[in-house]
């Protein structure tokens, strides 16, 4: 479809161990995502600003850009790089708006903030579905409007979500056990469904299977692991659920999934 071919990719990627810097103009407009460790960034000579992931930050050619992780740490990083007219609108409507004296941008949902960050370097790594590749971008510049402050957990619950929802992104395979984490949280089981749902926009079964499905994505294009084999090892046991349910999130089914994307 036309329509979107006035906006290129030039490169997208992930890196978990990163420590490289940048001094200078970059040579696209850039969308940065932070997932853990500590970020320092300078825009122009403004004051440093630093904080940790997960946290955002956009690039353009118009600034010169200094930003690294301090002393020995290091941080888990996803960029997606791109040019064209269509650049413009985004400029001209705010859509892509950067503010020197404040670039670190945190989310009001960082979970699924990364579950489609994760599927957009998938989508312009491939090279294929364009046009999905250029709606998931623009809905992750309006997800950057919403800003964390406006919908942060209360004080003593903030961590044990946050711990909670990384756990669960690392081991969606796992028998999450929702009723003893309430327990552990000391609230009601419908209210830690209610406080899950409207900080993550998902309820956390429903959170649980895309991390499932996220999981599932990435062993279909980086391992030799049948489709059953991969549907039992991200914790669905029913491989033909598990295709309905990876086609209705990708719109493909496992097999075809893996035969765009999955390298030969």
């Amino acid at each position: 479809m036309k329509f979107f071919d006035n906006l290129k990719f030039a490169t997208a990627g992930h890196q978990k161990n990163f420590r490289k810097s940048c001094d200078a103009p970059p040579l696209y407009y850039g969308l940065q995502f932070i997932l853990s460790g500590e970020i320092e960034i300078s825009v122009d000579h403004q004051p440093h600003q630093r904080d940790k992931g997960p946290v955002a930050f956009l690039t353009c050619p118009e600034y010169n850009y200094n930003y690294y992780t301090p002393a020995t740490g290091e941080r888990e990083h996803y960029w997606i790089c791109f040019y064209g007219e269509r650049v413009r609108d985004y400029l001209a409507g705010e859509l892509f708006a950067v503010d020197p004296r404040k670039m670190l941008i945190r989310l009001a949902n960082p979970e699924l903030f990364l579950a489609q960050v994760q599927e957009l370097v998938q989508l312009v790594r491939s090279g294929s579905r364009h046009e999905k590749a250029v709606l998931l971008l623009e809905n992750l510049l309006l997800l950057l409007q919403d800003k964390k402050e406006s919908r942060e957990l209360p004080r003593r619950y903030s961590a044990q979500f946050d711990s909670l929802v990384s756990r669960i992104r690392l081991a969606p395979e796992k028998n999450w056990d929702f009723t003893a984490q309430a327990q552990a949280f000391s609230i009601s089981l419908n209210h830690f469904n209610r406080m899950f749902r409207a900080f993550y926009d998902n309820s956390p079964q429903q959170f649980v299977i895309q991390c499932r499905l996220l999981k599932a994505a990435d062993l279909l294009i980086s391992t030799y692991y049948s489709i059953a084999e991969i549907s039992h090892l991200v914790g669905i046991d029913n491989e033909l659920y598990f295709s309905r349910l990876f086609k209705k999130k990708f719109q493909e089914s496992p097999r075809n999934y893996r035969a765009e994307f999955g390298s030969s």
